[in-house]
Order: structure tokens, then C-alpha cells, then sequence
């Protein structure tokens, strides 16, 4: 079992363009007021049921007082339980999210709406997002440098199948 493993040249790509929209963002945003976060989680439901969750690493640059989110993750193998359709193998996803605190900034939760771009498409047969761009949809709580989030991605049924991803990760902000 293949624990990780950078799949190709787009990989690389992909993690340079991210590293250039944190220090952009950071430039644009005054450095100091940027904040980095670096988590961990896993995937789960519907896939998981019968399979061990896939882990989820991520790393997020938080502009703007925490209004706008952009990401970069890595989601692990996953099992779909179902020796026919076989797995989903393991896929990199960079993501942009405009971030709202409806209870006020001073209150711990958030929610936050944007896009995801899946770089690298899963390497299994199992088809959980049949485009690379979907939608990404989010809520959570920030808890002093700690952030827990629970994070949903699909195509919102613009094509089929339509089975989203679900994370929950949880970070922490330095």
C-alpha cells in the first residue's frame, strides 16, 4: 500500500503556483496580517463506510482577516468497499473560498463558499468528481490558534455522478 508519493510534473506545478498566491496574497495583504495554517484530517462518508477513512493533509493562507481562504491538500487512497468499482485512489486539490463569520468576527464560526480545482485526478477507477472544477462549501470554528472545519465538494450535480467529497480537518494558524 502506497503511503505518498508525488504523482507527476503537474504536482509540482500546481504546489509553485500555490506558494506564489500566499506570497502574492502576503504582499497584497500587508504580510503581517496574512496568516498560514498547515492541518490534517480525513475524508469521509459515503465512501468510507466499510473502509478505513483517507487521510487529508492541507495547508491554507487566510487574507484579508480571515474573509478569503485559499488551500492546497493532499487526500490519501480511499476504498470504496466495492471490489467491482475497485478504489479512488489518491488526488491533489487547491481551493478558494470568501469566508463570512455570521455570529461577527469575534464569534468562533464561520462558513465559507468558493471553488475547488482537482490537480491531479484520482488515480483509481471509482469516478468521485467527473470535472475538475467543483464547488466548495464549509463550515467551522476557530478556537484561539486552532481551526476545526468540516469541508464538502462536489459539482452541485452539474454532471454525474455527482458523489462530492466530505473532510474534516483540523489546523493550526501560525
Amino acid at each position: 500500500m502506497k503511503i505518498f508519493h508525488w504523482p507527476n510534473r503537474s504536482t509540482y506545478i500546481a504546489v509553485g503556483v500555490f506558494l506564489l498566491v500566499f506570497v502574492l496574497g502576503a504582499a497584497l495583504n500587508e504580510c503581517s496580517a496574512a496568516e498560514y495554517e498547515v492541518g490534517a484530517g480525513v475524508a469521509v462518508g459515503p465512501l468510507a463506510d466499510s473502509c478505513n477513512p483517507a487521510a487529508v493533509v492541507e495547508a491554507t493562507a487566510l487574507f484579508y482577516d480571515r474573509h478569503v481562504d485559499v488551500s492546497a491538500a493532499y487526500v490519501g487512497d480511499q476504498c470504496t468497499g466495492d471490489d467491482e468499482e475497485g478504489n479512488v485512489g489518491e488526488f491533489w486539490y487547491t481551493s478558494v473560498q470568501g469566508v463570512v463569520h455570521p455570529f461577527g468576527h469575534d464569534a468562533p464560526w464561520f462558513m465559507g463558499l468558493g471553488l475547488m480545482y482537482l490537480v491531479t485526478e484520482p488515480d483509481g477507477p471509482y469516478v468521485v468528481m467527473p470535472q475538475r472544477w467543483n464547488f466548495s462549501l464549509s463550515v467551522g470554528a476557530d478556537i484561539g490558534r486552532w481551526r476545526v472545519e468540516a469541508r464538502h465538494f462536489s459539482n452541485a450535480g452539474l454532471e454525474e455522478p455527482n458523489r462530492g467529497q466530505n473532510h474534516v480537518v483540523v489546523g493550526y494558524r501560525f
